[in-house]
């Protein structure tokens, strides 16, 4: 649940009047300035610098950061009041560049910006996990005890948001209809098959795929086991071809197909 602040700042007031005209570069602060940036740590897990994929390595453009969007409107510090941009195109401050309190959580920062990272599907699964564990270390709810109050609040959610997005990139399927939510499409079950209908042709090869399932015998399973998740790479590598091109609805019925897939790998597992 949302604290008390956070909710005042996430509502009505928390987009502020700009106090500067110049748009203020800094990525991360840290608790103590001496540090170095989270935007620097989490850098440092690139493997192959890149503006496509990382908000925060060195090799990323500094254009993105210059553009005067505190005139627009701007994320206001809960403690000292100081402004910080809400352009998409930079990495989440969860630290006040001025008092380093914490942030209030940004209802609308993508998962990937939480991480530093560009929206697309492909990613270093190694470099998440590491992005993620320095990011819990610096706003972890136990860091902030001794603060108490709206601090500590800020931390759990932090900290549970930080989770959610983790264990949402991390999976492909998740990962995928998260990025077709954030482009409108609507992801719930009920809905999915009246947006984009699949082809009768798969969904007769997924019937006929599980009746040769209930019916195989037991030396069977692991071979075609061996061809689902076959199948199901071939289908995630599509996907992001989909996706970070963005052919949308040729993406959501990939994205579909993938969960029927996914489906039937746990059916097959449940008979080893």
């Amino acid at each position: 649940m949302l604290s008390t602040v956070t909710r005042q700042f996430l509502s009505s007031s928390v987009f502020a009047p700009a106090l500067s005209n110049t748009f203020n570069t800094r990525l991360f602060s840290n608790v103590a300035s001496a540090n170095p940036s989270l935007a620097q740590e989490l850098g440092s897990e690139c493997k192959t610098p890149s503006s496509d994929t990382c908000m925060t390595c060195p090799q990323f453009s500094e254009e993105s950061y210059e553009i005067d969007d505190l005139s627009a409107g701007s994320i206001v510090c809960c403690s000292c009041g100081c402004p910080h941009s809400s352009n998409k195109r930079k990495p989440f401050d969860f630290f006040c560049v001025n008092c380093h309190n914490l942030m209030p959580p940004q209802k609308d920062a993508s998962f990937f910006q939480l991480f530093g990272l560009v929206d697309k599907f492909k990613m270093d699964l190694k470099s998440l996990e590491k992005r993620y564990r320095k990011l819990q270390m610096h706003v972890h709810p136990d860091k902030f005890h001794s603060n108490g109050g709206d601090q500590l609040e800020m931390a759990e959610e932090h900290s549970s948001i930080l989770n959610t997005a983790y264990w949402t990139l991390r999976d492909p399927e998740q990962r995928a209809f998260y990025m077709l939510s954030r482009r409108g499409f609507d992801i719930s079950e009920e809905h999915m098959s009246k947006q984009v209908p699949l082809d009768p042709m798969f969904l007769m090869e997924v019937m006929e795929t599980r009746e040769t399932i209930e019916e195989a015998p037991a030396e069977a399973i692991a071979g075609m086991l061996s061809d689902v998740d076959k199948d199901i790479a071939t289908r995630v590598e599509r996907l992001g071809e989909l996706l970070d091109n963005d052919q949308d609805k040729e993406a959501f019925e990939m994205a579909v197909q993938l969960r029927y897939m996914n489906q039937i790998r746990r059916e097959l597992y449940e008979r080893v």
